[in-house]
């Protein structure tokens, strides 16, 4: 059977399950699948103007948040929940109780990651590391400052590079099995000969 109609079958059973079930029975099936994973927007603020970023093209008000709905979220996932990336468009570094959020995470046993623009790594160490934190993603979008200023607008390339060397050197101090660090760049037409220069540099 090819795929796509194997997957056509699959979804229009699942439509007439979900059909066949009452309201109650429905909440109850759904309770009983609690999601696994969840990206959590801990923040609505960036430091950073980045042209294609949506943070500064869709009108929206600056929030955080709270500790106390983390909290909750945690209650109403019932230890379902094993994984959670702590970034959707917003800076997660920016948050000034970021790392009390991971924590909360780390101790239910759920794994946590977050991407960042890198600006406040080296001055938030001690943080993450005795936060718990598994993972973090850094944009590095560029091997020179002209080449990465070109889509990170406010950023600054040496204190980015700064910051993820003395992350991993810090990591290496330590012995520390994580976070793991995964460096990574968005490459456009304007830098793509330039790919043989970012591989050297990663």
């Amino acid at each position: 059977m090819p795929e796509v109609l194997h997957r056509r079958l699959v979804q229009a059973a699942k439509r007439a399950v979900y059909a066949s079930l009452g309201d109650r029975l429905l909440v109850r099936f759904v309770l009983a699948r609690l999601p696994r994973s969840a990206n959590v927007e801990v923040t609505t603020v960036c430091n950073l103007a980045c042209p294609l970023c949506p943070t500064h093209i869709v009108p929206r008000t600056s929030r955080t948040l709270g500790v106390e709905l983390v909290e909750a979220l945690l209650e109403s996932a019932g230890g379902a929940l094993k994984s959670v990336c702590l970034h959707v468009q917003g800076e997660p570094t920016v948050h000034p109780r970021l790392y009390d959020i991971v924590r909360l995470f780390a101790w239910r046993g759920v794994e946590v990651w977050f991407g960042t623009n890198g600006m406040l790594l080296e001055q938030q160490l001690d943080e993450l590391f005795d936060s718990g934190l598994d993972g973090i993603a850094i944009d590095l979008d560029g091997v020179d400052a002209e080449d990465y200023g070109r889509y990170r607008k406010r950023g600054d390339f040496e204190r980015v590079l700064g910051g993820a060397r003395a992350l991993i050197a810090e990591k290496l101090r330590r012995g520390a099995a994580k976070p793991f660090v995964q460096i990574q760049m968005v490459m456009f037409s304007y830098n793509e000969r330039r790919l043989p220069e970012v591989r050297e540099l990663l």
